[in-house]
């Protein structure tokens, strides 16, 4: 009988059915919930979790190990984090050709063998030992399709791992990249107590502090905020999986494609909600914003376990957050975050009220006021004219005036739910009835008008390929490309986006 190449899965979705072990799917999990069933090959009995936010770039597996038993030796060409949910236990580590290294784990400890090395992981405690770990094993299986090369290849990688004696202790070094803050270690003890360096860039009062880990590509970060907060919501790349460690709460998510005013904009039940407390592990699709509120009482603390190590880069997942760092960077700057005083003012009330039902109170910062006329302008930009705008006599624009170079940005992601992907150096210079200000910097103009003015100038044009969202909005409204333009002082140079 013919293979049916339409319905035949990645060589790792085969490989973990075959394991014979419970597979768990959906957006979020409870951990120490996790239905296991024996697990021959590991000596123990696991599960494997395909979250919703994987899309084939990491996997999960939980894995027990009962009372004073151990797991059958390990080794494989995929990079591996383990975090400890419960117990007490120790891990040996070797190469052919090298002594073993032990060292000992208790809950909340976080630890990568490194890879391809050998590893065996014991139960020294008198309850079982509950460990949940993260791979990149789809990309790596997927990749070579040979699950004897990835569990039976003798190469040992010494610029990762040479036996060194003290590999295992906790790490002392710490730095700041761009507005980012890291720590290099190779084990951390407990990550519910772990210092985390204070860091506002994507939560008032909040902290971050990420960790590159046994010369791994994936890697993770901590991150803490305060009682009565919530994080700015961002996206990035596939593959990041999230661990509550501390109080209770609920995250959002939905496609950016929908824009930053998901509710605002008819699409709250596009909306993805998961509660949360600790030993919640969820995990946001490639793309879609997701924002994380704090109900509790106590301090929000998580961890996350993903791809983007500072040291060893992957240009896929810089490329998902724009830029290296994107995730703190707003997007009127070109980043992939929304500030506080950009985001969909549901939010804010939805959270106020989820937090007054538990008797705990707001201590958001104020928002920046907002000027009135933003949504009506917006309006007039996807056709639909208020009052207050006029049709444009005999086919001429309309002057735009007294808008404010952020509010016409805030106009741009309304629409397309793209802002700030070009920000000119030098002021911004219109012609003719296109003129807001000579010296604003940047400004929007609508594309029809623009594309009306410049073809009787016979200006040249650069225009670069619309995204998929404004590719849909400019044929939904009828307009031509590109939706809208800067004008730089160099009129022949037209930039379009």
């Amino acid at each position: 009988m013919a293979e049916n190449l339409e319905t035949k899965t990645t060589h790792y979705e085969s490989w973990i059915r075959q394991e014979g072990v419970p597979v768990i799917e959906g957006y979020g999990v409870d951990v120490a919930q996790v239905a296991l069933g024996p697990w021959p090959r590991r000596g123990g009995r696991g599960a494997f979790v395909q979250l919703r936010g994987m899309e084939g770039v990491t996997g999960m597996e939980v894995v027990e190990i009962p009372p004073g038993k151990a797991l059958e030796p390990d080794r494989h060409l995929y990079e591996k984090v383990f975090y400890v949910v419960e117990g007490l236990g120790s891990t040996e580590v070797w190469q052919q050709g090298q002594s073993k290294r032990f060292f000992e784990w208790g809950p909340g400890s976080l630890f990568a063998p490194p890879l391809n090395c050998w590893h065996r992981l014991i139960n020294g405690g008198r309850q079982r030992a509950l460990l949940a770990a993260v791979s990149n094993a789809p990309m790596i299986m997927d990749l070579f399709h040979n699950s004897d090369f990835i569990f039976n290849c003798p190469y040992q990688f010494q610029d990762r791992y040479a036996g060194e004696e003290n590999y295992f202790a906790i790490g002392q070094k710490r730095y700041t990249v761009g507005r980012g803050n890291y720590w290099d270690t190779n084990f951390i003890a407990d990550v519910a107590t772990a210092s985390i360096d204070s860091h506002e860039w994507k939560a008032a009062g909040g902290g971050f502090t990420g960790f590159e880990i046994a010369g791994n590509v994936l890697v993770g970060h901590l991150v803490e905020w305060p009682v009565g907060k919530y994080h700015k919501a961002h996206y990035h790349g596939a593959g990041a999986v999230l661990f509550i460690l501390k109080s209770e709460g609920y995250t959002i998510m939905w496609p950016n494609e929908l824009g930053i005013h998901p509710y605002q904009d008819g699409h709250g039940d596009q909306v993805v909600r998961v509660d949360w407390k600790p030993g919640t592990a969820f995990g946001p699709p490639s793309g879609w914003f997701h924002q994380h509120f704090n109900t509790g009482r106590e301090q929000a603390r998580q961890l996350a376990l993903r791809n983007g190590s500072k040291r060893h880069k992957m240009g896929f997942y810089v490329a998902a957050q724009k830029r290296d760092g994107g995730v703190f960077i707003s997007i009127k700057e070109g980043g992939t975050l929304i500030e506080y005083e950009d985001e969909d003012p549901e939010i804010r009330r939805i959270y106020e009220a989820e937090i007054r039902k538990k008797g705990v109170a707001l201590d958001m910062p104020p928002l920046a006021a907002r000027r009135a006329g933003k949504r009506n302008y917006s309006a007039a930009l996807l056709g639909d004219r208020p009052r207050s705008i006029p049709p444009h006599p005999h086919g001429q624009p309309t002057p735009l005036v007294g808008v404010a170079a952020d509010e016409l940005f805030q106009i741009a992601d309304h629409m397309a739910g793209v802002v700030g992907n070009v920000r000119p150096q030098a002021p911004v210079s219109f012609h003719g009835d296109f003129r807001l200000d000579d010296q604003l910097q940047p400004s929007l103009v609508i594309a029809d008008q623009i594309e009306r003015h410049h073809r009787r100038a016979g200006a040249q044009r650069q225009t670069h390929r619309p995204a998929r969202r404004r590719d849909a909005l400019a044929e939904q409204e009828g307009l031509d490309f590109p939706l809208f333009q800067i004008i730089p002082q160099d009129k022949n140079d037209l930039v379009s986006f």
